[in-house]
């Protein structure tokens, strides 16, 4: 239903929230290969467990497969066969009588006159599937007859063997020990802070850093390449320019140029508070980029990039009180939680440049303390998408953010999706 397009698709898009940024059959390849698994562990314990339970001759010791296995042992030799048959047949009298099949079976499926350029080649690439297909299912009804668990074994790794070898690439893992120049110049700027990308569609190195790449590096960066994206997360950035690549589950970098309908110059998201906001102290570019008129400061450059440092750029978190802004220092960071230590002169408000979700809260102890000695806080969000959280006294204080989502909120978003299932 999901990887052919088929009609009964549309009960999924349409009526399951979030589901329409799932473009992709591969994003279902998870959830589709715990099934298959589950399903294929029911079988296997049926086939080799369970007929010896139920068959007569299994309970005298026999060895034979039971009367219904042989009979779909036999159905999947025959399937198998009839395939490989008409598979040949197809071959042989592909103009006279598989064209016209073909061609309209490519005119109709999604997309695919973007990957294959035109029908016949579309054939020649699905004909050897559909008869490894053929194979697998000889094999299967062997199995079946014979109930050797080694051939089942052999015939799952082949057929897993089979559909991967040519996608796993075979190269020399030292390549992942390689870092860039760029790369290892900004591992060594110390803090905590993030980059994005300008980036000149008119040159030809037009993909800069691209979105994720940096987290294996401990490099953050605001953009990112994800199945689901947060909506609260992207009308955020769309404060900062347009997001172009969202059809591509993308939050794009900052383009020199966008659509003249967009009404947009990217210079002006280069010198906006909201990127500022996110903690934005790089700005990376081609080197044919020039930021002097912006004031930024060129921080490094080699033969592929350039590295500019934004003027404006603030701390991941800060205090605000009456009194001004007081530093924050970060004393330990993790994927879920964060602790950060203020000296405040009076009460106010830390703000933390990270995305705002329900699932974040805060805790506040004297500092020196331990969580033992912690009292809630609340987090809310700071215009419109990133944290801050009340910080009713004054004194040296440490301040816990940790992302720990509710059972009600998950247990009432789970009600929620199965109520429109139902």
């Amino acid at each position: 239903t999901v990887m052919f397009g088929l009609p009964t698709y549309a009960i999924l898009y349409y009526l399951l929230p979030g589901i329409n940024q799932l473009h992709s059959p591969f994003r279902w390849v998870f959830g589709f290969t715990l099934s298959i698994a589950v399903l294929a562990g029911f079988g296997a314990d049926q086939l080799f467990v369970g007929a010896r339970r139920d068959a007569p001759e299994m309970r005298t010791g026999g060895s034979r497969a039971a009367p219904t296995q042989r009979i779909l042992g036999f159905i999947l030799i025959a399937v198998g066969g009839l395939i490989t048959i008409a598979l040949i047949a197809s071959r042989l009298f592909y103009d006279q009588l598989t064209a016209g099949i073909i061609t309209r079976i490519f005119n109709s499926m999604a997309l695919a006159n973007t990957a294959f350029p035109d029908a016949r080649t579309f054939y020649s690439y699905q004909a050897l599937n559909i008869g490894i297909f053929a194979l697998v299912l000889i094999g299967c009804g062997v199995v079946f007859l014979t109930r050797w668990k080694i051939l089942a074994v052999v015939l799952i790794a082949a057929d897993l063997m089979i559909a991967s070898y040519s996608f796993n690439p075979a190269s020399d893992p030292a390549w992942l020990d390689h870092v860039p120049a760029s790369i290892a110049w900004l591992q060594n700027q110390p803090g905590e802070w993030r980059y994005t990308t300008y980036e000149d569609q008119t040159q030809a190195d037009t993909q800069l850093f691209n979105a994720n790449m940096t987290l294996g590096y401990g490099v953050d960066d605001i953009r990112g390449y994800e199945s689901i994206i947060p909506r609260a997360y992207v009308d955020f950035m769309r404060t900062l320019a347009p997001q172009v690549q969202l059809d591509f589950n993308r939050v794009a970098p900052i383009y020199a140029y966008y659509p003249a309908e967009l009404n947009f110059d990217p210079r002006n998201a280069l010198q906006s508070d909201t990127l500022d906001r996110l903690n934005v102290r790089y700005v990376i570019t081609q080197t044919t980029t020039d930021l002097n008129d912006l004031a930024y400061t060129l921080a490094y450059e080699d033969s592929a990039v350039r590295i500019w440092e934004n003027p404006g750029w603030r701390a991941r978190a800060w205090f605000e009180s009456a009194s001004g802004e007081t530093p924050v220092e970060i004393t330990a960071v993790g994927a879920r939680e964060w602790l950060f230590t203020v000296d405040a002169p009076q009460a106010g408000t830390l703000i933390v440049s990270q995305s705002h979700d329900f699932g974040w809260r805060a805790f506040i102890r004297p500092a020196g303390g331990t969580e033992d000695d912690e009292s809630p806080l609340t987090v809310e969000p700071y215009q419109g998408g990133l944290q801050q959280v009340a910080i009713p006294q004054a004194g040296a204080v440490t301040i816990r953010l940790v992302y720990r989502p509710q059972s009600l909120y998950v247990g009432g978003v789970i009600s929620f999706l199965g109520g429109v299932i139902v």
